[in-house]
This record gives C-alpha cells, structure tokens and sequence, in this order.
C-alpha cells in the first residue's frame, strides 16, 4: 500500500510532500501526502497552528540523485574522500550536520539503496527511513537560520539538470522555504528577514511597472 498520492511530475520543478502523523488502533506512523507548492503555502496561511513538516524529493526530471546525510564528522569525510573526482553539492544545515547530493543520475532509486558508498558513508536511520518509503526526501523547512541548509562546498562542473535542481534548492530556501518555516516556527528573527525581503520584492514589483 503506498502512502503517496500519486500526481504527475511536471519538469523543471521540484516535488513537495507535506508531513503529517497518522494514527490508528494498530500503529502510529508518518504520513506524507504530495502536493505543489501552492497548495503547501495555502494550506500553512489559512492554518492557525502548523504542524509536521515539509519534504523534497531528490529527483529531479524524473532523474534520482543520491543523498547522504552526514551527521558525523567521519561520515563527511569519508563522502569528500569517495566523491573526489564526481561533482556534486555539500549542503551545510546546521553547526556540524551536511547533505552530500551527488551528481549521477539514477532511473531507479532501489540502485541508490543497494550502492556500497550510499550504505556505508550515510546515516543509518536516513537509510532506515528512506528504504521504508521508498523515496529520498530533503527536509524542506527550518527552525531557524541556524538550520537554513545553504551550500557549503561544490565540487567539479555539473551536468545541466543537476545544476538547474541546486538552483531550484537555493531558491526555494530563501523564498517560499523562508515563509513556510515563518509560519511553522514563528521565530522573530526569521519573521523579520521575510518582511524584508517582501518589501524588496514589492519594490522591484512596483519599479517594474514604471
């Protein structure tokens, strides 16, 4: 039984899936239901109080790319010292946690599963995780902007469709990612960057016209 939605993946843009728990008589558990970014934004503006959280799959053009949660220093070493010569993009998301997204392209994610460096260098209950839902997901919010997943590293040149997937990444991170994790955490500091950069958009919305 699949716990998604089943929509249609349309080019060039990233896919969202909205987090939710779930609870039953036999098994409580985490649900995921796919959505556009439109609908997730609606959903987070009209609701007084927010809830679970917001995913990203790491395929992109219906080209999958492998994820490596680093939370150990080890981990991050070994992936920088696997990936010396393939390209890819090293995500800093907090004082000592990073992403590793590697620029090769998969057509199915069970071969990430079952890649040695894939098992070996990430985080087990990432493995554990993404194996159970059969997707790779990039966590899509953050508390803080000490949690603000930003690039730390890119290495080598990168093939046309990973570039423009970093680029929707870092995009979506300061823009629609920065107002929907004001609305789920509410933190201050973060309110006021999103009202600061609204006024900017606003801005360059009404020179625009002139």
């Amino acid at each position: 039984m699949s716990w998604f939605n089943k929509k249609s993946y349309k080019l060039d843009n990233l896919h969202f899936h909205r987090q939710y728990s779930c609870s039953d008589p036999y098994s409580k558990r985490i649900k995921f239901k796919k959505e556009n970014i439109t609908e997730i934004l609606n959903f987070f503006r009209k609701e007084i109080s927010q809830s679970g959280g917001i995913s990203i799959e790491s395929k992109f053009n219906n080209v999958n790319y492998a994820v490596f949660d680093l939370d150990e220093l080890d981990n991050l070493k070994l992936f920088r010292r696997l990936y010396t010569a393939v390209p890819y993009a090293l995500f800093k998301t907090s004082s000592n946690h990073y992403w590793g997204i590697v620029d090769q392209p998969f057509d199915d994610i069970k071969s990430i599963f079952f890649e040695p460096n894939w098992k070996v260098c990430n985080d087990q209950n990432y493995i554990n995780f993404s194996r159970e839902y059969n997707k790779l997901f990039i966590r899509g919010i953050y508390e803080d902007e000490s949690r603000k997943p930003i690039i730390y590293h890119i290495n080598g040149i990168f093939s046309k469709n990973f570039q423009l997937f970093i680029n929707k990444l870092c995009i979506y991170y300061n823009k629609e990612g920065l107002e929907l994790s004001v609305l789920r955490y509410k933190d201050p500091g973060m309110l006021i960057k999103f009202n600061r950069k609204r006024k900017l958009r606003q801005l360059e919305e009404y020179n625009s016209k002139d």
